[in-house]
């Protein structure tokens, strides 16, 4: 059972966490309602929202009721208790992760994908273990350990203790229990970084190198249609030539639809050259990749993800029986500066392992 003492604990370490790495408007999303537990709960919670009303109470956090199908409920540190957990001996090396915390997440779409607007999020699906559910939480659990016992700072700003999960999707909350959609992983604080602050992590005191599957998404794709892709870039499409990442974008969204493009999302039209539309982000693909075409439109983006994670699980094995850390991204890796070519010989095997191929590999600047 958890104590009071520790339900105040976890709320502070969240709002810290928060105000250290996202200060403006860092809030934290709260249950109010008590309803039954799933295996994604903290045990022992069930005081959480009075406890939080103490807390209002005497002055350390501030409530922001849920707003009907605008807002769940929120809260925030107040001042008094920013002035506390901003000192500077207070570290983020400080926090740790409870024990027991689920690592493999399957959620699925929500019956209706926008509401009022909004992009509506996956659900949390609770389910009964299977054979293949603890094989993979296993797995997970050792890649933990690993990762734990190696040192993965970030120069000069300590991190909270990192914990790996992943995640599974069903397309339909109907849908038969399944772990063959989607499977990346996710929990690591590496994985906000953007790419041109990652040459401060540092691995046991030593650099990384940040290696990269070239054009993993399109290569998959041709893959599993039987034919080879053509050469270069795949993402160098005409009109896109610099507009690389809202390449990267567009063929994940034309691959990932449950039907035709008919406009952009708002984050893709954000990425891409003014002036294109959905009808012309198609056209310039179907031109450049006339075989994919087909693919379009037809939510392959998750069986993709799946085929990418085996790929990467099998990545970090591979250097894990060397004793060899690596931090994941969704198509990448980053290893320490002296076992790049390890990381890179890893990377090529594990896709010949589960594809037939050998996928190239790029070592980032």
């Amino acid at each position: 059972m958890v104590g009071i003492d520790a339900i105040v604990s976890a709320i502070i370490a969240n709002l810290l966490v928060l105000q250290r790495q996202r200060p403006k408007g860092s809030r934290v999303v709260v249950g109010t309602k008590r309803l039954k537990q799933t295996r994604y709960d903290r045990k022992g919670l069930r005081k959480l929202p009075d406890v939080i009303e103490v807390l209002e109470a005497a002055g350390f956090v501030t409530i922001h009721p849920a707003v009907f199908k605008q807002r769940r409920t929120t809260i925030e540190a107040t001042e008094n208790l920013k002035s506390i957990i901003l000192r500077p001996e207070v570290s983020l090396s400080d926090i740790t992760r409870a024990d027991g915390e689920e690592l493999i997440l399957v959620r699925a779409r929500p019956e209706v994908s926008h509401k009022g607007g909004k992009k509506q999020p996956n659900v949390p699906i609770d389910y009964e273990d299977t054979a293949e559910s603890r094989a993979l939480r296993s797995e997970m659990e050792e890649i933990n350990r690993f990762l734990a016992s190696r040192s993965v700072v970030l120069l000069d700003e300590p991190q909270p203790l990192h914990r790996l999960v992943r995640v599974f999707t069903k397309r339909h909350a109907a849908d038969p229990l399944c772990f063959n959609l989607h499977g990346r992983l996710y929990g690591g604080f590496w994985m906000g970084l953007k790419a041109t602050e990652r040459h401060r992590l540092r691995f046991d005191g030593e650099s990384i190198a940040d290696l990269d599957f070239s054009s993993m998404f399109p290569n998959l794709a041709y893959r599993h249609i039987g034919m080879e892709p053509p050469v270069g870039d795949l993402y160098a499409i005409p009109g896109l030539e610099n507009h690389r990442d809202g390449a990267k974008a567009a063929l994940s969204a034309l691959l990932s639809y449950e039907h035709e493009m008919r406009a952009l999302p708002s984050r893709l039209k954000k990425l891409l050259p003014d002036g294109w539309t959905a009808s012309r982000v198609k056209q310039a693909f179907a031109e450049h990749h006339p075989a994919l075409v087909p693919l379009f439109g037809r939510d392959f983006g998750l069986d993709l993800m799946f085929t990418e994670s085996r790929i990467l699980l099998t990545t970090l094995r591979r250097l894990m029986d060397q004793s060899i850390p690596a931090l994941p991204m969704h198509d990448g890796i980053m290893v320490p500066r002296s076992k790049s070519g390890e990381g890179i010989e890893a990377m090529e095997e594990a896709s010949l392992e589960i594809i037939g191929i050998k996928l190239s590999v790029t070592t980032k600047a």
